[in-house]
């Protein structure tokens, strides 16, 4: 069978047993399964295990039941490939072809503690690992070559890959080279599996962008705090990226009200400012204003040359048209949060002024009157 064929059938069956059973399949299970849909014999399957025939067949026996179950038909080795691929057909999840791996909701499978792939040629790395991590709630995919890994990363992508140095064909440093030159995969935390006997190079492994080394034989402590840090790391980095990408929303959203904002003052016929209040820092009384935003308009009505230092009192004396008894009726809109209202006579033309409180400050529009 085709391997993406394969891959997208393995996966929706997982996806179905979750649902029905709560639990994942065992690697004993996966290889049952697998073995099944190659039309490979019980002693070829169990040769793969290492286990003896017999045993295998009584793990297939209550697996093949339970398929059955949640197939609502009989289900063995012999018929497995058929009825499933018919029932997936019926269901229009798998085409004549392959499957639409868009149906598939991988979220509903996902485990509470992450999904992680398992690459290692040596089936018994694979069980030791599998067991170990899914006994803590973790989701495991396993991959024995290259090219299963590959194809199960276009598929959908884990949270962490454990990964073996000495592997056939391709080696895990090649494999990594791979993952982390590839936009799509390049984020995934490695780490290398590798023994104590293995002669490496740690420094090319952190190179190609792996994170961390397991040495075997395995130390279950250090498995799991190694594989818990790392996704612990990876879930506190998407964090940090939804965070960053909010943030960057949130800045050109402000920007462009700024925009709009400047654009509407710009463009108003009215007069318009924001001044802050000046306090005594022995009394905290208001002693004057100064300017934290004006427009065009108001800034030729009052003369404004530069708003640096510029405070309102002194701005205010030097307009003709400016009255001194403002002040204290601009004070009292900060107190007492009482709106102002005054109509001054300026080049032949009237106008209105409105004060409203804003903050710890004040807000201006003068606005002409129509003679």
């Amino acid at each position: 069978m085709d391997n993406n064929k394969y891959l997208a059938i393995n996966e929706v069956i997982k996806q179905q047993f979750y649902l029905k059973y709560n639990r994942v399949l065992t690697l004993t299970e996966e290889i049952i399964l697998e073995g099944a849909i190659e039309n490979l014999s019980y002693e070829e399957i169990a040769h793969k295990l290492y286990m003896s025939s017999g045993t295998v067949r009584n793990i297939a026996s209550k697996f093949w039941d339970q398929l059955s179950i949640l197939y609502h038909q009989k289900i063995t080795k012999i018929n497995c490939k058929y009825v499933i691929e018919n029932i997936l057909k019926s269901e229009k999840i798998l085409g004549k072809e392959e499957l639409n791996l868009t149906d598939i909701d991988h979220e509903n499978i996902k485990s509470h503690q992450g999904i992680i792939m398992i690459i290692d040629d040596y089936i018994e790395n694979l069980k030791i690992l599998k067991q170990l991590l899914e006994k803590e709630g973790y989701q495991v995919r396993s991959a024995r070559s290259a090219k299963m890994a590959f194809l199960s990363l276009e598929e959908s992508l884990p949270d962490l890959i454990l990964l073996d140095i000495l592997m056939p064909i391709m080696d895990g440093y090649e494999i990594c080279k791979i993952i982390k030159t590839n936009p799509l995969t390049s984020h995934l935390p490695i780490i290398f599996i590798s023994a104590l006997s293995d002669t490496i190079d740690k420094v090319k492994g952190f190179q190609l962008g792996a994170c961390d080394y397991i040495t075997k034989p395995f130390e279950e402590i250090e498995v799991l705090l190694r594989v818990s840090h790392q996704i612990k790391l990876k879930d506190q980095t998407l964090r940090l990226e939804k965070e960053l990408k909010e943030h960057e929303k949130t800045i050109e959203m402000l920007s462009q009200s700024r925009s709009i904002l400047a654009s509407v003052l710009n463009n108003s016929c009215c007069g318009i400012a924001v001044l802050e209040a000046i306090r005594s820092p022995q009394t905290a009384q208001i002693i004057d204003f100064q300017y934290f935003l004006v427009n065009p308009i108001f800034t030729d009505l009052f003369n404004i040359k530069e708003l640096n230092n510029l405070n309102f009192i002194d701005n205010l004396k030097e307009c003709s048209f400016g009255k001194l008894q403002w002040i204290e009726e601009l004070i009292n809109v900060v107190k007492n949060s009482r709106d102002f209202r005054d109509i001054f006579l300026f080049q032949g033309q009237k106008y209105q002024m409105s004060v409203n409180k804003l903050g710890d400050g004040i807000t201006i529009n003068i606005i002409p009157l129509i003679q």
